[in-house]
């Protein structure tokens, strides 16, 4: 009895602080709950962090609510932090929240950092087979939900990437960007471009946006290429030579002396402006950041277009993928079992739905995952923003080739290191030669397996692994 309460001890003092905290806040919550006698409220409550998606949802929901008056779906709007502690604080503790979870893949990973019995969310995969809906997703944008063969949550989206450009300037200047298979193609033919156009010595025009602060461009990269951080079972993987050389090529393009890549705050107000200046000439574009694009750069309508990414080899992928949201079913919720089927019901009615995918594209450019809907003709609709191009079936035609992606909870700071393995190997070129390819490469190699060793480290620490407090 003594050893056991000791280990669990143990276990708890190994968690991050930040954990240790919301487990303390769920546990007030729960005696709060008890106190208050835990009064049962009526219907489903439906919690998500984008607004854009509960716009979608409304048509849905209030004939879903006209057909099942005992189980009205309430849908409510909570800030992605706030819906964070909430979700891991009723999870930690067991006390119940909403009855769906609609949330994205950056929280969502640490709902199922331990064994099945400890996580959060009810496994889908058994549903799915029995209602027959498995194979009708798009397999990619079902993987980050995917964990050691159970189905944490439904995909909302595919979210696939394809390469924006400013079809102005770049036709003006005799450029044929459709001839343009691979990026060794892309920088070369743009570089004559990238100059000092105002004499005062800097050069104002850039080849690609490539922000160096924020990790999630250079996985995208990276993801392209075929390379993994982690995977599944949680094994470092990321300082493989796929890796090393996506690194390499970057960093060759982003060095001071000829650099070609421009560092802005990407997806912010703030980015825009280099884009309509023409400071940058092409930027990595997922499906949602078209609706970004209208809202913060109308004045680039009819300047751009869109085409697959160049690929890091010849005949390799065109595209990658960028975000994500599910959404879960929470295993204890204020209804119990007693409404657990009609969530279920609920979530399969909004994710399946030809409506829902229609309403989502035009409230916000996104692409859904359910293959049958690919074929309706809203995503053949011609845009005047992209010069007359048919936007979405573009990006649906690259969904069945987006990455496959881990859900390991240990892919955030495996992220966060190789953006820190990337600053470092941009220092480290502009202090010696970049074309030197060979040498960038073993500089890259040299620091994944530091960074990787610090990740295995995290991994090999964590209190729901075999032999880790021993």
């Amino acid at each position: 009895m003594r050893r056991s309460l000791l280990n669990a001890i143990s276990s708890l003092l190994s968690l991050p602080v930040s954990l240790l905290a919301l487990l303390a806040l769920a546990l007030l919550s729960s005696v709060l709950v008890l106190m208050r006698g835990g009064k049962k409220q009526e219907g489903l409550l439906f919690w998500s962090f984008a607004r854009e998606h509960l716009r979608a949802y409304v048509s849905q929901t209030e004939k879903w609510n006209r057909a099942h008056p005992d189980y009205q779906v309430t849908l409510a709007y909570i800030s992605e932090q706030a819906l964070t502690d909430r979700m891991m604080g009723s999870f930690f503790a067991g006390t119940p929240s909403a009855d769906m979870i609609e949330m994205n893949q950056g929280p969502n990973v640490n709902a199922w950092r331990g064994p099945d019995e400890a996580t959060g969310y009810r496994d889908l995969a058994p549903l799915l087979r029995r209602d027959g809906l498995l194979d009708k997703i798009n397999p990619p944008s079902i993987s980050p939900w995917t964990r050691q063969g159970r189905i944490y949550g439904l995909p909302h989206d595919v979210h696939p990437v394809l390469l924006c450009y400013r079809a102005d300037i770049l036709e003006a200047a005799g450029i044929d960007m459709e001839s343009l298979d691979t990026w060794d193609e892309f920088f070369d033919a743009l570089a004559p471009l990238c100059v000092d156009l105002d004499g005062d010595g800097y050069r104002d025009r850039y080849a690609l946006e490539l922000s160096e602060t924020m990790h999630y461009m250079v996985v995208m990269l990276v993801d392209q290429a075929g390379g993994v951080l982690v995977d599944d079972e949680d094994n470092v993987l990321m300082d493989s030579p796929v890796v090393a050389d996506v690194l390499a090529r970057l960093a060759r393009r982003a060095a001071a002396r000829d650099k070609l890549t421009a560092d802005i705050p990407v997806f912010t107000a703030a980015a825009a402006q280099p884009l309509l200046k023409g400071q940058v000439l092409a930027w990595l574009c997922p499906d949602w950041r078209v609706a970004n694009m209208y809202d913060t750069a109308p004045g680039l309508a009819g300047k751009v277009k869109l085409m697959p990414l160049p690929a890091w080899e010849e005949g390799g992928r065109r595209t990658s993928v960028l975000g994500g949201t599910m959404l879960g079913l929470p295993k204890v919720t204020r209804g119990g079992n007693e409404t657990a089927e009609a969530s279920w019901q609920f979530a399969k009615d909004l994710y399946f739905s030809k409506e829902t995918a229609e309403l989502l594209f035009r409230e916000s450019g996104i692409v859904t995952p359910i293959r049958d809907y690919w074929k309706l003709p809203v995503f053949d609709e011609p845009s005047d923003y992209f010069c007359g191009q048919p936007f979405g079936r573009m990006f649906i035609e690259q969904a069945p080739d987006v990455p496959m992606r881990s859900s390991s909870p240990y892919l955030q700071q495996a992220s966060e290191e190789l953006l820190s393995s990337f600053t470092r190997l941009v220092s480290y070129a502009n202090a010696n030669d970049p074309d030197e390819l060979p040498a960038l490469r073993m500089e890259a190699q040299r620091l994944l397996a530091l960074a990787a060793k610090k990740v295995r480290l995290m991994v090999d620490r964590s209190a729901f692994r075999e032999g880790s407090l021993r």
